[in-house]
């Protein structure tokens, strides 16, 4: 298991890679590569990048694929951020909802039919300005949007139902059956950041818990004591390097909470 302070080990990996060419290969494994420059990203205070996130959802993909040898459940499929900025655009999910953009993505999920799945797990870049997470609870019927600064994810929600819409006629050669039961939610109970960085690191850990059927059990205080190190060991390691339980901050906070959502 890894060491509850992994802050010292991630410190001197980012810095073993300071100096160099932006673009060399630093890290990650086949089509998942990690440059010097996106690598840096992981420091406190920076934004993280695409490469980074979507590496992290990499990771989550390779241990979902060993939970379901092991255990009989659904697979969960995770696209990369890119598949938004096909399907709604390349401005940052600004333009205009384009099925043939993403046409042949469903075919390349596990299974090959994304209505066998469990959940459908993807990082939203919006405006170029903030990363969320979307997760489609396939067999509930079900979207739901997690934001860390509680924003409307209206256009993701409405793009990815059209999206599983079209995915059905395309593939089943029909229309969706039981359409009037799905259900687009915007989670306000999704733990907040309290900085103007952090977002994609949200974006990666509330993805790591929906993966795993897990409580979102954590607060800023959990990720800017645990996640940065954990990506970054994460990267050096090239194996998943998972969040700590729950800290006492976070029990404290939540005592006497209830988790709640809004439909979109």
């Amino acid at each position: 298991p890894p060491a509850a302070d992994t802050s010292t080990e991630a410190t001197g990996f980012l810095q073993s890679y300071a100096q160099g060419e932006d673009e060399d290969v630093v890290g990650g494994e086949g089509a998942n590569t990690i440059t010097r420059i996106n690598l840096q990203t992981l420091r406190p205070g920076n934004w993280l990048s695409d490469e980074i996130i979507n590496y992290w959802y990499y990771r989550l993909s390779v241990r979902d694929e060993a939970l379901c040898n092991t255990t009989e459940r659904r697979r969960n499929h995770f696209f990369t951020s890119f598949f938004f900025t096909k399907l709604l655009g390349g401005d940052g999910g600004r333009g205009d909802y384009s099925y043939k953009g993403v046409e042949k993505w469903g075919g390349k999920v596990p299974g090959k039919d994304i209505f066998k799945l469990d959940k459908i797990i993807v990082p939203c870049n919006c405006g170029n300005q903030h990363w969320t997470c979307l997760c489609v609870h396939m067999q509930e019927r079900r979207i739901v949007y997690y934001d860390s600064m509680n924003g409307s994810g209206r256009r993701f929600l409405e793009g990815m139902m059209r999206y599983i819409e079209d995915v059905h006629a395309d593939k089943r050669r029909g229309p969706l059956p039981n359409r009037d039961d799905w259900v687009l939610e915007e989670d306000s109970s999704c733990p907040q950041q309290r900085n103007g960085c952090d977002c994609g690191v949200f974006a990666c850990w509330i993805a790591e818990h929906l993966s795993r059927n897990a409580p979102l059990a954590f607060t800023q205080h959990d990720v800017t004591e645990h996640a940065r190190s954990r990506i970054a060991i994460s990267i050096r390691d090239k194996m998943l390097i998972p969040p700590p339980p729950p800290s006492q901050i976070y029990a404290s906070r939540t005592k006497m909470s209830v988790p709640r959502s809004r439909r979109a």
